[in-house]
C-alpha cells in the first residue's frame, strides 16, 4: 500500500482515491449520458476509471449500453 503503516496517511490516500477515481468516474458516466444517446461517440479515459463494479464500463452497462473492446 502506498501509505504504509501510517493510519492518517492511509485515510488521506483513501479520500484522494475516492475523489480522483470514483467520484470522477461517476461524473464521466453522467456527462456521457446525452452524447452517447446521440450515438457515434469515441471515449478515451484512464485505465483506473474502467474496471470494477463502479467503473465506467459497469456504469454504462447499467445505463443499458453495450460496451465492447477495440483492439
Amino acid at each position: 500500500m502506498a501509505a504504509g503503516d501510517d493510519a492518517d496517511l492511509r485515510r488521506h490516500y483513501a479520500l484522494l482515491t475516492q475523489q480522483l477515481v470514483a467520484n470522477r468516474t461517476a461524473l464521466m458516466a453522467y456527462r456521457l449520458f446525452l452524447p452517447l444517446k446521440r450515438g457515434r461517440v469515441f471515449v478515451a479515459v484512464g485505465a483506473l476509471h474502467l474496471y470494477g463494479a463502479n467503473g465506467l464500463l459497469a456504469q454504462l452497462h447499467e445505463q443499458g449500453y453495450r460496451v465492447r473492446r477495440i483492439y
